[in-house]
């Protein structure tokens, strides 16, 4: 009887003891948890003529930032194709002109583009213009859907906006 009784206190403090270290294991260490935490990148966009959250614009935006623009080495306009969906730039027979289709609705032969185009808040008149280089790109958005209200009435299709670099006082530069 006093054998019994030995081991079952001996068993409960067993059970005690490896219940208290359970509970200790159990804590996760805050700083590793902070320090893990991602931060999502606010994307800023001026679909509307304002600057705004992307994820508060009521309009369906495809943006293209700084960084993906100089990882894919984008350098004209036109090679961004590739980084945004449901765009196509077919070259027409004239050199350098290009027609624009967004969601499948494009310019037909000799009519006006559907797809307004702006640099820096200045329409570009024709789509000859789209095809140049353009230096210190920032950012290009892409407007799916009619945008008439804000660029006009080419704006059926949608509307690309390209954002350049504002100049510093620093002497830098780049090559490709």
């Amino acid at each position: 009887m006093m054998k019994s009784n030995q081991g079952i206190s001996w068993l409960l403090s067993t059970a005690m003891l490896t219940a208290v270290n359970g509970h200790a294991f159990a804590q996760s260490d805050r700083s590793k948890a902070a320090a893990q935490e991602r931060v999502l990148e606010v994307i800023v966009v001026t679909a509307r003529g304002r600057e705004e959250n992307l994820q508060d614009t009521p309009v369906s935006v495809a943006t293209i930032s700084e960084t993906t623009i100089q990882r894919a080495g984008v350098r004209r306009a036109t090679d961004f194709l590739g980084l945004v969906p449901n765009v196509t730039i077919a070259d027409a027979q004239d050199s350098g002109n290009v027609a624009i289709n967004i969601r499948g609705v494009g310019q037909i032969r000799n009519g006006e583009t559907p797809v307004a185009i702006s640099v820096d808040g200045v329409l570009l008149s024709s789509p000859l213009q789209f095809s140049q280089e353009f230096f210190d790109i920032k950012q290009i958005e892409v407007l799916r859907g009619p945008q008439g209200a804000l660029y006009g009435r080419n704006a059926i299709a949608g509307a690309i906006n390209i954002t350049t670099k504002m100049p510093t006082d620093e002497f830098s530069g780049n090559f490709s």
